[in-house]
């Protein structure tokens, strides 16, 4: 379904005004097909701690 302007639309809202006010933190995240949900909650648990967890044990994620 490329092509079709999810991505625009979903950056639209992600960045209205509306929006930030009600949810803090945001995060924007780009996931692929094949994605990792452990890798994924880590990306996540980095962006919003604002630092590495390279040493984290993922397996009871």
């Amino acid at each position: 379904m490329g092509g079709l302007g999810k991505t625009t639309l979903a950056q639209m809202v992600f960045n209205d005004q509306r929006v930030t006010e009600y949810f803090y933190p945001k995060i924007w995240i780009c996931v692929s097909d094949d994605f990792d949900e452990k890798r994924l909650i880590k990306a996540i648990v980095e962006s919003i701690e604002g630092k590495s967890l390279s040493g984290m044990d993922l397996d009871p994620l």
